[in-house]
């Protein structure tokens, strides 16, 4: 079933218009319910993302970095959905390391390991076995890309 990136805010937000796109604090109470639930965990599979980073350009717009695996492979985001008129989905994010950070970039998206094993863990497993899978290093490390895909 096709996905919204972006799921609603909470009531009382200061703006109730505005998505949210990704996962910052998985054990925020707006997220943990889903996530200790594996059927609303998801993954998100990439070629590249596009990170801001510090700075800004000529034009004095924000800098955009494209991230990819060296070997220029297929890897998996963690993600999670939440049920809404129209299902939307969120991923989850984690402090920059690496190229991202040395580009200036804040967050970066939540790689998970690329075995089989580790992918049923976050679509199927206990949320004890999940988390770890966030609490580990990217287990895929990205470089930046002077491309922009398609």
């Amino acid at each position: 079933m096709p996905r919204l990136w972006g799921v609603l805010p909470p009531p009382g937000s200061d703006d109730p218009m505005r998505r949210i796109a990704t996962v910052r604090n998985p054990e925020s109470p707006f997220w943990i319910g889903n996530l200790r639930n594996s059927e609303f965990r998801c993954i998100v599979p990439a070629t590249s993302v596009m990170l801001w980073g510090s700075g800004i350009d000529y034009e004095g717009r924000r800098l955009k970095h494209w991230f990819a695996p060296e070997d220029g492979g297929i890897f998996a985001i963690a993600g999670v959905w939440k049920d809404e008129d129209i299902p939307a989905f969120a991923l989850l994010t984690r402090e920059a390391s690496g190229a991202a950070k040395t580009a200036g970039c804040n967050a970066m998206p939540l790689i998970l390991p690329s075995d089989d094993c580790s992918l049923q863990t976050w679509l199927h497993g206990g949320w004890d076995a999940a988390r770890l899978l966030i609490e580990r290093p990217a287990p895929i490390p990205l470089i930046e890309r002077d491309l922009i895909p398609d």
